[in-house]
């Protein structure tokens, strides 16, 4: 069945009229940071009505004495009265007769707003002139209903119409919007009618810019910065653009529909980029590239957003989902084709697919308490929309049809998408509507699989045990709990698991907790292909080790072996799996490859952290055990050679890493408690400019172990907190997870800070919920635990009750792992002679 549909949502508009055109002209001022505008909606009426609601938030002000209706081919004008809903953000216009169905009006309204920070609405972005001057570009952010906050509009993505815009400013400024444009005199740009798209997707950028054109794809792309950056700076971005404007063209077979697409670079936007129909608008970071300063991960990061924004223009501004309930699927198919089309991209310009800003392969020990929650939920007010969007939500909405792509196969999956692209393009489409399309392709059940997961969310464990006797394997499906102090989840439902084996893929729909026999070569089988289904498999420690073994012969890629690191870690953390199983997986590791050891250096420290508390001699001997794990690859220095590079960084030399770890440079620098190693890298935060370097000295901090640092540290927190810098505090109280002294100092700190916190971070409830979580997660005695609850008791804060739950899971999960293993560990550990 398809999703409810948005007209049954509690704050949604009614549906008796309908939009057919916008002609909306603004008159803004930069200098005044203000604007006044006026609207025409040319609205076809659907139902007998004397009223009309459309969407007005309350910071727009609407003048009510100035609304007029007027019928098509007619002169009369109704008299008018209003109504406005703060909560529902609507605006209500009462009508003194009735409108009869099946004709036309024109709404008309007058309205005027200010123009602030807050990246909402249409919002002014910063950037300092030659001079040192703090200047301004005004720009938008309408996705989701923030439409509505600039204008009175149908702000519901259902509701497609067509765009006329006309844009006066300030003389001799640039303005931007979704069509070509004409500037009609030095103050008035007048810009071509839009397609029927949906509200959220209007856009336009007013300001002094420059600009950057690519004209290798049929259509010209252009970059356009802020006159503080540099303009060689956008040359890859526009290659990157038309690269993916072609491959779209011919992935999905259906041309680009506009005659030009448009980036904007600008300094500050809340979700990093956006898709608006003709205009992508994103942060600087996601399209400038330096060649010479940034790293290969920051070069496929920019990649990575901007082939996303520009599948975008097909997937969701073309073919638009109709109900912000389907938003899972409207993200998760545009980062699944993504994530496929950048492989390709990676690999010419010879980058790590693990650099990913959307990667196929999970890292299935991250954000698992977010991954509990379903992807696929009711929603009933904006309010609620705001809070489902997560990048976990991402990553799990890919993973799902990860699932129904390896079932369906990747050319079916494709002509699919290709199918509801050309039927509903110019229009909307429900979920439904994709499931009919592929099972049309012979793939059966795959609305039944997708729409469990995505509204269930959560996982379920596939325990494997062998038949030696019959060559077979027999597999069971049973809940997944993280929680030990809860088992009452029942997260079994249809499932499509796939089994690799040396002849290839088998693909399986399974369901209910009955065992399920398969034949197999047991010399070689893997279940869950790439990683990417929603079960972890619970294997034996024998299949486990041999496994690990057929990843140095090669039967095993890297992203398998991540894969079972991180699954088995979770089991372990669970209880399903012992410590002393995950232990020896981590030893049998062949030496061979750097991101796999990596890996199983930090599924290490997840058992550390938990053991934090464990007396001393305990945790020496793990971390005895962790440095037996170095690789052979990983170039050891001495502590002179970091402070030489270090020194070189300061005195400008970029290539003072030249292949080191930066991150590694600057904890190594940390790591005796020095004063002066500690204050060189609490100086480099402060000063670095190149975003890599700061995300690791910032990372690196957290490593200080000596009292008086971790205060100093937790003191710069709160610091660059008051300043408004936000970009690194996570980096910084991570790093504090990894030893006893920080993670006590860093809960102390969040009780003494709470509310002072929630006032600085009232605008980031992500990053405030990350604070409560790291602060909790790793309190695993059970008097810390206890007060962990009184301060979620008495800080009740509206919105944030699940961040402390998801902290308190955490916590629990670590300390009856602890009191379950505890002499299993001790014993292993002996055994392997950590004395």
């Amino acid at each position: 069945m398809s999703s409810i549909s948005q007209h049954q949502l509690g704050h949604a508009l009614p549906r008796n009229v309908k939009p057919i055109e916008y002609r909306l002209s603004m008159n803004i001022s930069i200098p005044k940071f203000a604007y006044h505008g006026k609207v025409d909606i040319q609205l076809q009426i659907i139902e007998d009505t004397t009223s009309i609601t459309l969407n007005a938030a309350g910071n727009l002000t609407v003048n009510k004495s100035l609304i007029r209706l007027q019928a098509e081919d007619s002169d009369k004008i109704y008299e008018l009265s209003t109504t406005h809903d703060a909560e529902a953000e609507t605006l209500t216009v009462t009508l003194d007769e009735t409108l009869s169905a099946g004709k036309r009006a024109t709404l008309t309204l007058e309205f005027e707003n200010k123009i602030n920070d807050d990246p909402k609405g249409l919002h002014r972005s910063p950037f300092t002139n030659s001079q040192g001057q703090t200047k301004y570009i005004v720009t938008t952010q309408f996705e989701p209903t923030y439409a509505r906050r600039a204008f009175p509009c149908f702000d519901e993505p259902a509701l497609k119409a067509k765009f006329k815009v006309n844009l006066k400013t300030n003389n001799n400024l640039t303005c931007l919007s979704n069509t070509d444009g004409r500037q009609l005199n030095d103050k008035s740009f007048e810009f071509d009618q839009t397609p029927p798209m949906s509200t959220y997707l209007l856009a336009f950028v007013i300001g002094g810019l420059e600009c950057h054109t690519n004209t290798s794809f049929r259509v010209p792309v252009r970059i356009w910065l802020t006159p503080d950056q540099n303009l060689a700076h956008a040359s890859f971005a526009g290659q990157i653009v038309a690269q993916s404007l072609e491959y779209y063209e011919e992935e999905l077979s259906c041309k680009y529909p506009l005659p030009k697409l448009d980036v904007v670079a600008v300094s500050n936007f809340e979700h990093g980029a956006t898709e608006s129909w003709g205009l992508i608008i994103a942060k600087n970071e996601y399209v400038l590239w330096d060649k010479e300063v940034h790293t290969p991960f920051m070069q496929a990061t920019i990649i990575s957003v901007l082939d996303h924004e520009t599948l975008h223009q097909w997937l969701g501004n073309l073919a638009t989902w109709a109900s912000w309930n389907d938003w899972w699927l409207k993200e998760g198919l545009v980062t699944l084709f993504t994530n496929q089309h950048c492989a390709q991209l990676f690999q010419e310009l010879n980058l790590s697919e693990n650099f990913s800003a959307f990667r196929v392969a999970p890292d299935l020990r991250y954000g698992l308490p977010d991954w509990t929650h379903p992807v696929k939920v009711p929603v009933t007010s904006p309010h609620e929309f705001y809070q489902t969007i997560t990048f976990d939500s991402y990553q799990r909405s890919q993973y799902i049809l990860s699932v129904v792509q390896a079932h369906a196969t990747r050319q079916k999956f494709r002509q699919g998408i290709r199918n509801i692209i050309g039927k509903y393009g110019s229009s909307t489409v429900c979920a439904h509507h994709l499931w009919e399309a592929l099972e049309q392709l012979g793939c059966a059940k795959v609305e039944d699989v997708a729409n469990f997961w995505a509204e269930t969310g959560g996982y379920c464990v596939i325990e494997v045990t062998e038949d030696d006797t019959k060559g077979n394997i027999r597999v069971k499906q049973m809940p997944f709990h993280r929680n030990t102090d809860i088992r009452e989840s029942r997260v079994i439902g249809p499932l499509f698991m796939t089994i690799e084996t040396k002849n290839g893929v088998q693909s399986h729909l399974i369901q209910g907790v009955d065992n399920h026999e398969y034949q197999v070569d047991l010399l070689f089988y893997k279940l869950n292909v790439n990683n990417v289904a929603p079960y972890y498999t619970l294997y034996t420690e024998e299949r486990l080790l041999e496994l690990a073994r057929q990843f140095g012969n090669g039967l095993i890629d890297t992203n398998g072996m991540l894969g079972l690191l991180a699954e088995t870690t979770v089991l372990t953390t669970a209880g399903y799996q012992s410590s002393k199983t995950l232990l020896s997986l981590i030893k049998s590791l062949p030496r061979t490859d750097d991101s796999v050891m990596e890996m199983g250096n930090s599924c290490l420290q997840d058992l550390q952290k938990a053991w934090m508390f464990e007396p001393l001699d305990e945790r020496n001997r793990l971390k005895s055990f962790e440095q037996d794990l170095k690789s052979t690859k990983i170039e050891q220095t001495t502590e002179a050679e970091d402070t030489l590079m270090l020194k070189r960084l300061k005195d400008g030399d970029h290539e003072a890493f030249g292949d080191r770890n930066r991150f590694e440079v600057f904890r190594n620098l940390l790591i005796d408690g020095e004063d002066a190693h500690y204050a060189i890298v609490l100086e480099e935060c402060k000063g670095l400019q190149d975003k890599d370097d700061r995300h690791a000295a910032h990372r690196s901090l957290g490593y200080a172990t000596e009292p008086e640092h971790i205060r100093r540290t937790l003191a710069y927190v709160l610091e660059e907190l008051a300043n408004g810098r936000t970009d690194y505090i996570r980096d910084v109280l991570e790093g504090q997870s990894l030893h006893s002294g920080g993670i006590r100092a860093r809960w102390e700190w969040l009780q003494e800070n709470c509310d002072f916190l929630l006032e600085r971070l009232s605008h980031d409830k992500g990053l405030f919920g990350a604070i409560i979580r790291l602060s909790l997660e790793c309190l695993t005695q059970s008097s810390d635990i206890l007060c962990a609850e009184e301060l979620a008791r008495s800080k009740a804060y509206d919105g944030f009750g699940e961040y402390f739950r998801e902290g308190l899971v955490e916590a629990k999960c670590k300390h009856h792992w602890v009191e379950r293993d505890r002499v299993v560990v001790k014993e292993w550990l002996q055994d392997q002679g950590y004395i």
